[in-house]
């Protein structure tokens, strides 16, 4: 006869549980186990009326139970008991106010918990709304203005317990626009044809790279922009500058080869697979007043969207890409094309086309950060110095070879395509202007 059942327990990780048994008559006891995504039972602990064992969060929901015999071969099992565990906040997540375009992070620490989503609340709606990808104790966003006032908190959970963080709010600033020195830059990962996964990336790096130097750029970041927005963003955010002025656009995306057969002369590929051409570019940009950089990290993945023309050589297709390219911003263009003068042909324009072999260029891990890059931008960051996601500065710049912590065009572009060259074997980027100019300054 059981006299005394095991009983149900809650315990908070680290802690020490008991489970307890006493039958009249019995010699002998065999606990028994099984997990909460098991069907099986399994021999635990054996002739012991009292067992105990400190659980972790994966044992939540493990069922126990004894079987007593005797002598004659009679038994008897008790009745199952639960083990819990309480999940346990440790920290909680904190409020984030971040310029638009960049990331924001929210983190909890917490105990005893096996399976996390993250939620978030819209001002003026109700009801909560998961966050995709938020499976994580940190929750990282890419924001925008629109997200300002959103509501973040973490589910975290077990096969027995619920427990919610705090509620934190998101606050987005938009991106001044103003100074001497000043960045559009654009990053398309989400095309609906051909997605790529690392141009966002390379986008937000960029802008903390640039924000970080001496001559601090003030940015506008575009992810995932349509045409339109694109090209509105180079008329507004340049649209005061002057003969002083420092203006870079910067472009990670899908790219679009030069073909002798195709109206497109190169292009660039906008989020709804609209083009923009190098000429359409150029002409933009030359209303810009003082000097312009462009980089250009687009590999050619015409085919990728079914735009490319015949069966070209790939690597005669990214040539053309490069040199048209190169040619729209100095003033000279495709065979058939008329020879454009005044500020395209007087070097307004430092531009660098780097193409790479194959759109994996957007798949790689180099520095070990985990977040996928471009081949050439990874590069141009690494030798500026600096590490993904944030563009924060590491103490050195490797790509600064007489060490005067002033960049040159030919300084940042020969590191970075010999370090592409070192990656891949497979890079075919060019540049126009004069080498000795000053791109970038820490001092």
């Amino acid at each position: 006869r059981i006299k005394t059942q095991p009983r149900d327990v809650k315990v908070y990780e680290g802690r020490t549980v008991t489970f307890k048994v006493k039958a009249a008559g019995a010699t002998h006891i065999q606990w028994m186990r099984k997990w909460a995504d098991d069907d099986t039972w399994y021999n635990w602990v054996a002739d012991q009326e009292t067992v105990s064992f400190t659980p972790d969060a994966d044992d939540d929901g493990m069922l126990v139970c004894a079987v007593v015999s005797n002598d004659r071969g009679d038994s008897l099992s008790t009745k199952e008991a639960t083990l819990g565990m309480n999940i346990k906040i440790v920290k909680q997540p904190k409020a984030a106010k971040v310029m638009e375009g960049e990331y924001a992070q929210f983190t909890v620490d917490a105990t005893g918990f096996t399976d996390v989503q993250w939620e978030y609340q819209i001002p003026g709606k109700e009801g909560w709304f998961e966050v995709g990808g938020g499976v994580y104790e940190t929750c990282t966003i890419l924001t925008k203005v629109s997200y300002t006032g959103f509501v973040f908190r973490c589910r975290l959970y077990n096969n027995t317990s619920v427990k919610y963080s705090s509620k934190v709010k998101l606050t987005v600033k938009p991106a001044p626009v103003t100074g001497l020195y000043r960045a559009v830059l654009v990053g398309e990962n989400n095309y609906e044809d051909s997605p790529l996964k690392g141009c966002v990336n390379d986008m937000n790096t960029m802008a903390g790279m640039l924000r970080g130097l001496t001559n601090s750029f003030t940015t506008k970041t575009l992810p995932n922009s349509t045409k339109s927005e694109i090209m509105n963003a180079i008329s507004t955010t340049f649209a005061d500058t002057t003969s002083d002025s420092v203006s870079l656009f910067y472009y990670s995306g899908h790219g679009l080869s030069a073909s002798s057969s195709s109206y497109y002369h190169g292009a660039l590929v906008a989020i709804d697979e609209k083009y923009i051409t190098f000429s359409e570019l150029a002409s933009a940009l030359s209303k810009v007043k003082g000097r312009v950089i462009v980089i250009l990290d687009s590999c050619f993945s015409g085919a990728s969207i079914n735009k490319a023309a015949g069966d070209q050589d790939l690597d005669k297709m990214m040539q053309a890409y490069n040199k048209a390219a190169i040619e729209a911003f100095s003033g000279y263009y495709l065979e058939g094309e008329t020879a454009k003068s005044g500020e395209l042909a007087q070097s307004k324009f430092i531009v660098i086309s780097a193409s790479s072999k194959t759109e994996t260029s957007h798949d790689y891990y180099y520095d070990g950060s985990g977040y996928r890059q471009g081949q050439f931008t990874a590069a141009l960051i690494k030798g500026m110095g600096c590490k993904y996601p944030s563009g924060s500065y590491t103490g050195s710049m490797p790509a600064d070879k007489n060490s005067d912590k002033l960049i040159t065009l030919s300084e940042i572009y020969t590191y970075a395509y010999d370090q592409a060259i070192s990656w891949s074997g497979n890079q075919h980027a060019q540049y126009y202007g004069t080498g000795s100019e000053v791109m970038f300054r820490r001092k």
